[in-house]
């Protein structure tokens, strides 16, 4: 198993019950997807967590009890954080929202958009896009302060700023330049860009 994230210790919580947190922190996740077989492969991560599926299916339950996980009405097989939930979460693993960028399923072919608090993290991030040749812009970048914004499923904000930018489609089998994107990261979007920022700042474990 590849190194884990980086944790404060600040919570009870075990190493594994915040593995299934890294999951749940963003997004509703089906509790299939949790189980160890494919963790790694839906999280886009280089380890996994060390519970069977029955072990999963318990910690599932026992968080629910604990109303720091919820399910869906709808789809009461999947699963986020609760308000609770993320603030234990915030409480380990210490994101910033200052320089998160939410770009799930804001855009197409033809337009681009992410969510933040910080309208030059915005900026800076679609730059980056663009220079790791992710994105082609064809238009200047277009700024919108949105109000009462959920940042997540447990995670309200007062104000973000909606960054929208119009793009060419991507090319068949066009080049990503990764190196370049993470040379100039100064946001992050995942689990592995928020380790990454912490452990540049070396946070406290």
């Amino acid at each position: 198993m590849n190194e884990l994230p980086l944790r404060t210790g600040n919570t009870e919580l075990s190493d594994n019950e915040l593995l299934i947190f890294d999951f749940l922190w963003w997004i509703h996740v089906p509790r299939h997807f949790l189980y160890a077989d494919v963790y790694s492969i839906h999280m886009n991560v280089a380890y996994e967590h060390s519970m069977s599926n029955e072990e999963v299916d318990d910690a599932v339950h026992r968080l629910l009890e604990r109303k720091l996980i919820a399910n869906r009405v709808e789809s009461p097989d999947s699963f986020t954080l609760t308000p609770a939930g993320g603030a234990l979460w915030e409480s380990e693993r210490r994101p910033n929202w200052q320089t998160y960028v939410s770009d799930h399923g804001t855009h197409n072919e033809k337009r681009f958009a992410c969510v933040v608090l910080d309208e030059n993290i915005g900026r800076l991030f679609v730059a980056g896009m663009f220079a790791a040749g992710l994105i082609v812009p064809t238009n200047q970048i277009k700024c919108r302060t949105i109000h009462s914004h959920w940042l997540t499923p447990w995670k309200r904000v007062p104000t973000a700023e909606l960054i929208r930018v119009e793009i060419r489609g991507q090319e068949p089998f066009q080049f990503t330049d990764w190196d370049v994107y993470e040379s100039g990261r100064v946001w992050w979007r995942s689990i592995n860009e928020l380790d990454a920022v912490n452990r540049n700042r070396q946070i406290t474990i």
